[in-house]
């Protein structure tokens, strides 16, 4: 997995402080439940997440940081439930700074052509409504073709649901829950910041659901639990220490900046 996608339906490390502005979170305790959806998928950038949808919150798990969100102002919150820690910002500015990085990985934004809606076919249980689209101009060895865009077209699901899973996975927010993307070129094609470079032209993966389940989905999975502490730079919730000069590895690179760029 290159640096640039170390982190998934969050900020990566790289996001500007304007994400470091903390409004003021209230932990309060919700006791009721919906019929809502869940989802494993998985992605050749990220690997495999648990992700809970319904009408009133978005839940996403990845490794020991979860991204929660709410109605009706959809605050996007991120905690690490090992280091009972959070981050928060507006779904807006989390929404924009993740495309924003996530944008440069993926031909399939930079589509010129409009989507051609097709038939109903059935991923993991569900509906899913096929899109179609070819790239125009000219086709280099590494291009990007046929891409197929498989989503849920759910009305009982609210658009932060499909906007910010769509966003995240670097496709198009059509309507819908994405679950499946496919395209024909090579395997690196949509990660052009990976070192290896993959010539063979196949029928790839971009994004794939494994297992989706409607089920009752208690409102306690869209609230950060008590007693965790509010910081404000994203890069603590992934760090086993503050990047401070208490920190060893900080300690070692001040002693030794050289190390930083290996031993050449």
């Amino acid at each position: 997995m290159n640096r640039y996608h170390i982190l998934f339906w969050g900020l990566p490390c790289a996001i500007p402080a304007v994400l470091c502005a903390i409004p003021a979170f209230a932990s309060s305790a919700f006791a009721g439940e919906s019929t809502g959806l869940k989802l494993k998928q998985t992605a050749p950038s990220v690997g495999p997440v648990t992700i809970y949808l319904t009408p009133s919150g978005l839940r996403v798990n990845k490794g020991d940081v979860i991204t929660i969100a709410r109605a009706p102002k959809w605050q996007v919150y991120w905690y690490n439930a090992k280091k009972k820690i959070f981050l928060t910002e507006s779904f807006e500015k989390a929404l924009k700074a993740t495309s924003l990085i996530e944008s440069t990985s993926t031909a399939i934004l930079d589509v010129n052509r409009p989507w051609k809606k097709g038939e109903t076919e059935v991923i993991a249980g569900l509906p899913a409504t096929v899109f179609r689209n070819e790239p125009s101009g000219k086709l280099t060895s590494n291009a990007v073709r046929n891409i197929r865009y498989w989503q849920y077209l759910d009305k009982q699901l609210p658009r932060q649901c499909g906007e910010w899973l769509a966003t995240c996975y670097a496709v198009p927010y059509l309507g819908g829950i994405p679950l499946r993307c496919k395209y024909i070129g090579t395997s690196s094609a949509l990660l052009p910041l990976t070192r290896s470079v993959d010539s063979n032209l196949g029928d790839r993966v971009w994004l794939d659901t494994l297992e989706a389940h409607k089920e009752t989905v208690p409102d306690s999975l869209f609230v950060i639990p008590k007693g965790y502490k509010e910081v404000r730079n994203i890069t603590d919730l992934y760090l086993a220490q503050p990047l401070t000069k208490e920190n060893p590895l900080i300690k070692d690179l001040l002693k030794n900046p050289a190390a930083l760029f290996g031993s050449q």
